[in-house]
């Protein structure tokens, strides 16, 4: 299948998917509604800055791989994805690395709001949907602190995420539900600790001392934990 954001329906498809964490276009779809399921279980390869990139779209989210491994965190610099066509790079901007000053929304919206106008998108939202965007990747909807990295998962109803606080050392376990609230897990990598520490809603709870709720200090094996950790969560809500 040909994906082009000429085309509305995946051009609405991508915007809901693909920038869960823009809090306020996700705000429009929930009042809104989408429909996904058109391109459920679809994959897409776009090659950028020597890297051969594989996007898996489901439902309510969409993951990126290089061979086998999941991105877990943006890597692209955003010279090599504002080169690409419109198309490339809508597809490829959740992966982009936006942690350095050369990436401020004063240089990337000019972008945003000319790639969105070639677009199926219509011109009286082109400059409200990219600064929403821009918000959301570049300035972290405006709060002090912003996850290190976001993962996402789903069931037919709903999307879940489990985000990385890395100053607190914390994975945050998150529902797109107000009626289900976040779970935090705290991880201690000391060598003489072995033990987590789950919270809910702000409060600590008696520590549980379970081994295989802890990992190292290497990021993949971290990343792989709250994979697991989300997958087992979610199992709770269905």
């Amino acid at each position: 299948m040909k994906l082009s954001m000429k085309d509305k329906d995946f051009l609405n498809y991508w915007l809901y998917v693909a920038f869960p964490n823009c809090f306020d276009l996700q705000q429009y779809f929930l009042q809104h509604g989408h429909n996904t399921h058109h391109y459920n279980q679809e994959q897409h390869t776009i090659t950028v800055a020597g890297k051969e990139i594989t996007i898996w779209m489901f439902r309510h989210h969409v993951e990126y791989r290089i061979g086998e491994r999941e991105l877990y965190q943006p890597c692209l610099p955003y010279d090599a994805v504002k080169t690409l066509d419109s198309d490339a790079y809508l597809l490829l901007l959740p992966i982009v690395d936006m942690a350095t000053c050369d990436y401020r929304s004063e240089r990337v919206l000019p972008d945003l709001k000319q790639r969105l106008s070639e677009t199926a998108l219509p011109g009286e939202y082109v400059e409200e949907v990219a600064y929403d965007i821009c918000c959301g990747l570049v300035d972290g909807n405006g709060a002090e602190d912003e996850p290190l990295w976001m993962i996402w998962d789903e069931t037919e109803e709903k999307r879940y995420g489990a985000f990385w606080w890395h100053d607190a050392q914390e994975l945050e376990l998150y529902a797109e539900d107000e009626e289900i609230p976040s779970v935090y897990i705290a991880v201690s990598q000391g060598e003489d600790n072995d033990s987590c520490v789950q919270t809910q809603e702000g409060k600590l709870q008696p520590e549980q001392p379970v081994s295989d709720m802890c990992v190292g200090k290497d990021e993949a094996a971290l990343y792989d934990w709250a994979r697991k950790m989300l997958s087992d969560w979610i199992l709770k809500f269905v």
